[in-house]
């Protein structure tokens, strides 16, 4: 996707490596890094948190299969949903997430659960599995603005939007303290 919107290589390049210098993908990265696992566990329990504020039903049955965020969202975060949703959408996705940061992907995981809720509570725990972790696109309504629009709905209480804080700037403190220690 980079490198149909920009101009060159190095550019697309550049842009790839400021994405993945943030804080979330260093958690990717450094699996052997504590601190960053440990962020990586605190991000998947804030999603959690929020799935469970935004479709309880969903939440619950979820659970009942067996399938925790951890299983689904470490690949929609990871790629930035360029695995599991449509090219035209991802693009846009892309978008948002440079302008408003991590929060959108948050946001647009619980939109993609809320637009597949009625199909996954009438499945059970393998037939969730391969939806979550296929290609979406004949899953979801074709029209984009519907994902668009429940992304928007999507809300993130006052607690999980502190936690989010908290992380964030706990996140910068490491950082900045293993950059003096350099």
């Amino acid at each position: 996707i980079l490198v149909m919107h920009c101009l060159d290589d190095y550019t697309a390049f550049s842009c790839l490596a400021n994405v993945v210098s943030r804080p979330l993908f260093q958690c990717f990265f450094r699996p052997n890094d504590a601190f960053k696992a440990a962020c990586l566990k605190e991000r998947l329990g804030i999603l959690d948190t929020m799935l469970k504020a935004n479709l309880p039903a969903l939440h619950r049955h979820l659970q009942q299969c067996g399938v925790t965020c951890e299983i689904y969202a470490r690949t929609w975060f990871i790629t930035l949903f360029a695995r599991n949703l449509p090219l035209p959408m991802v693009a846009r996705i892309w978008d948002l997430y440079l302008v408003q940061g991590e929060v959108l992907l948050y946001k647009t995981a619980i939109a993609v659960l809320r637009l597949l809720k009625s199909k996954l509570l009438a499945m059970d725990d393998d037939e969730v599995l391969r939806l979550l972790l296929g290609d979406l696109s004949d899953a979801l309504p074709p029209e984009q603005h519907k994902l668009f629009e429940a992304i928007e709905a999507s809300r993130m209480t006052q607690k999980v939007s502190s936690a989010l804080d908290t992380l964030f700037a706990r996140e910068s403190v490491h950082e900045f303290k293993s950059t003096q220690n350099v």
